[in-house]
């Protein structure tokens, strides 16, 4: 819902002054709303919403894409703390454009970021994401992902889930020590 005017302002190769002139226009159609010098929100989620579903499934997991490159690139320039801030949205571009390596790498990172904020539901999103990437890679899912997100489930009060992540870490760690007994 919300956007960053450096973000954008890359992803439509525009100069600044451009750039203001537009994002102006947006507004006086109240369609955007300035909520800071460098944010942007739409007005109405429907309208991003609209505009989201018009795009076609090629073009959406191109843009995010281009998104998360560009937004990476803008953290990286900002610094590190800025990288551990956007992960999360880094997570969501990678994901939903396909891009399962990064995807899983970001949602860690977000994960860990929203553990140190003691958001448990904010990590368990990561974690399933990190969890949802990592299988679409072929990979089998690392224990210690699972057991983070069954910490997270019990934190939340979601007993039945934190068991399942629970007993599938253990699953996990037997066939980790069971393909190291066979490589001996």
């Amino acid at each position: 819902r919300r956007f960053d005017f450096e973000l954008l302002r890359r992803l439509t190769n525009s100069d600044e002054a451009t750039f203001l002139q537009q994002i102006k226009e947006l507004i006086t159609i109240q369609l955007v709303v300035e909520e800071s010098a460098d944010l942007f929100a739409f007005r109405h989620a429907l309208t991003r919403a609209a505009l989201y579903a018009d795009l076609l499934a090629r073009e959406r997991r191109r843009l995010h894409g281009a998104i998360a490159a560009t937004l990476e690139a803008i953290a990286n320039e900002r610094g590190s703390a800025a990288l551990e801030v956007w992960a999360a949205d880094l997570a969501h571009h990678c994901f939903e454009a396909g891009d399962w390596e990064r995807a899983a790498q970001f949602a860690r990172r977000a994960a860990a970021y929203a553990r140190r904020l003691y958001a448990p539901a904010a990590a368990a999103e990561q974690l399933t994401r990190a969890i949802e990437a990592t299988r679409a890679l072929g990979q089998a899912v690392p224990a210690d992902l699972l057991r983070m997100r069954g910490d997270m489930h019990d934190t939340l009060g979601a007993a039945d889930a934190a068991l399942a992540d629970y007993r599938a870490a253990l699953k996990a760690d037997a066939g980790f020590e069971l393909a190291r007994e066979i490589h001996k």
